[in-house]
């Protein structure tokens, strides 16, 4: 695929990190174009702390909401260089799977789960077509969990436009319309993560899954106004998981992703006031482990 990254575009911001997936580095954190700071999480190896400023792919315009058993028409062009899409998906499904078909170049095809940004920030968050050149490109996610999930159609390189047919569908087969809800918003706590407060500590466990996207488990907290720091700390690991914060409203995000040590911490200076998603992620395919997660601030 021939992609490029950064401030490149708003199109092709996702693009190199695509690159990196197929290169096959399993442990490669999230690359950002801002600069890079460094916390030190206590009794733990040096913890490193990016923003990211990389445009929001899908933001202009906005997702279309499209219904399960369902098929849309869409084309590529040079103005129009990405599509977006999102489906509500019910508990209780053996598989969802999407389908590209119709196609006259080499499109992509990501599919992200419970929040828009996860098809643009790193190849281990989203499910991807594996079908190069004008073959049908086709995902199919296995005991899917219930909550939105985002479909990005792009060019896999920079000349590659085309009309095309998505489809959604499900085993068992079933038809539901589009909810008519309105998008997700990016400064909300959506159901696929559990809200803390600050100065809260809390238990949990995440279970891992072999191959990508690795296994994530999200949290999310409002920042008001005037905080001097917020600080995330994750302690008791028994495996290599990743420690992500996102300001999604503002497209940043920091991470820890150190591969020693039981413990994470991420410390986000003056904090602007929104809501901040927390993820933990497998750093490796397969990688488990409970944790206990503690949110503070100054």
């Amino acid at each position: 695929m021939r992609h490029t990254p950064g401030r490149w575009s708003l199109s092709t911001a996702a693009a190199a990190l695509l690159l990196l997936g197929a290169c096959g580095d399993d442990a490669a954190p999230p690359t950002g174009g801002a600069s890079t700071t460094t916390t030190q999480a206590q009794g733990a190896t040096p913890a490193t702390t990016t923003p990211s400023v990389a445009g929001i792919v899908c933001e202009n315009p906005p997702p279309e909401e499209i219904g399960l058993g369902s098929t849309v028409n869409g084309e590529l062009t040079e103005v129009a260089r990405n599509q977006c899409f999102w489906v509500e998906v019910p508990e209780g499904l053996d598989t969802v799977s999407f389908e590209l078909t119709g196609l006259t170049a080499d499109l992509d095809l990501n599919v992200g789960y419970g929040f828009l940004d996860t098809v643009q920030y790193h190849y281990r968050e989203f499910w991807r077509s594996k079908q190069d050149g004008t073959d049908d490109k086709l995902v199919v996610i296995e005991d899917p969990p219930a909550g939105p999930y985002y479909l990005m159609v792009s060019p896999a390189g920079f000349d590659d436009f085309s009309s095309f047919a998505l489809q959604a569908a499900t085993t068992p087969e079933m038809t539901a319309t589009p909810t008519g809800a309105n998008l997700p918003a990016a400064d909300s706590c959506p159901k696929a993560s559990t809200e803390v407060d600050i100065g809260s500590s809390t238990s949990s466990e995440l279970v891992g899954r072999d191959g990508t996207p690795h296994a994530r488990v999200y949290f999310c907290v409002r920042v008001p106004a005037g905080l001097g720091s917020l600080t995330v700390d994750v302690s008791g690991l028994e495996d290599y998981l990743d420690l992500e914060v996102r300001l999604v409203s503002a497209n940043q995000q920091w991470g820890d992703w150190n591969r020693g040590g039981t413990e994470r911490s991420v410390v986000v200076e003056n904090p602007v006031p929104g809501v901040y998603y927390i993820d933990l992620a497998s750093a490796l395919s397969g990688a488990s482990s409970t944790f206990t997660l503690n949110v503070g601030s100054s």
